[in-house]
């Protein structure tokens, strides 16, 4: 092993190390303070908060509540990533004891009729627990779109562990052909749709009054292969107990204008993932360029 790769994976087994031993509320404790200082040492990315939050909802916070909501978003993104690396060590118990599901009678149906689903999500609360605790829930086998590691060693781990809730990970580069042989294997696709793309790869959609860069690989799988496109939540309050919350099923458009059905279907999710980050703001990952595709300018030096 090369010795970078023996750095990250010392790094990382010593920090799980130090999860292990924490408790629950100790664990998000650590999350928040972590929290705070990335927001206090990135000045670059609490002026990108800050541009987001202004974008989303002009005038409606001040200083101090974007200062809160931006820690929030950094606190998600630590406990995200406590659970990734907690993952190899989690078992279904630990997990669906802090897990309860809402609005699921859409998802069950289809399971029960065998049709094909595709769950779409942002990156809001902590997203990295909903695939193995809907896996868990409903017992079926999934894949999950993703980027590869920097670390081999460290992605193996990492996949192997979501393997053992039956959930194979799909790398983003080449993500077309990986999906549809999922879908084929009856496998459920979960993709999370609310990043910026280049504009060679993006459909134009409306997303808070703006227009920004959106994947078009939901759209375009679901109007190809028939498949269900069910958005969801994963909300807390706490970051100890959860709720994922299933929303209704998105329409399948199919006329002789793929393209335009592609970008309607496209706007449909958009449309669902505002909704979504609308009912509680804290949760979603603010840090994020969202706009930059369409709207450079918004981030310029001078912001």
């Amino acid at each position: 092993m090369k010795p970078l790769e023996l750095l990250y994976m010392g790094l990382y087994r010593l920090f799980r190390l130090l999860l292990r031993h924490l408790s629950p509320k100790k664990r998000v404790a650590l999350a928040r303070k972590l929290a705070n200082a990335a927001w206090l040492l990135s000045p670059s990315r609490r002026r990108v908060i800050e541009t987001n939050l202004e974008i989303a909802f002009p005038k409606r916070y001040d200083q101090t509540e974007k200062a809160r909501i931006g820690q929030n978003a950094y606190t998600n993104l630590i406990m995200a990533a406590f659970t990734v690396i907690r993952m190899p060590e989690l078992d279904e118990k630990s997990i669906l004891e802090t897990v309860r599901f809402e609005n699921d009678r859409h998802v069950r149906d289809a399971l029960a009729r065998g049709e094909k689903i595709i769950f779409i999500a942002a990156h809001y609360g902590n997203w990295e627990l909903a695939p193995a605790a809907m896996a868990l829930r409903y017992g079926f086998k999934g894949a999950v779109v993703g980027r590869k590691l920097d670390s081999d060693a460290m992605d193996k781990e990492l996949t192997n562990a979501r393997r053992r809730f039956g959930l194979d990970l799909i790398y983003k580069r080449g993500a077309v052909k990986g999906c549809v042989k999922a879908l084929a294997e009856g496998k459920v696709l979960g993709l999370l749709t609310d990043q910026s793309l280049p504009k060679k790869y993006a459909v134009p959609v409306t997303f808070f009054g703006k227009e920004a860069g959106h994947t078009p690989l939901a759209a375009m799988l679901a109007r190809r292969h028939d498949a269900l496109v069910i958005p969801f939540g994963i909300h807390t309050s706490d970051h100890l107990r959860h709720t994922i919350r299933f929303y209704d099923p998105l329409p399948l458009r199919r006329t002789d204008n793929a393209e335009e059905d592609i970008r309607r279907m496209a706007q449909d999710q958009a449309d669902a993932i505002e909704r979504i980050i609308r009912e509680d703001p804290n949760l979603w990952f603010w840090p994020h360029k969202r706009w930059k595709t369409y709207h450079p300018e918004y981030y310029g030096k001078d912001r």
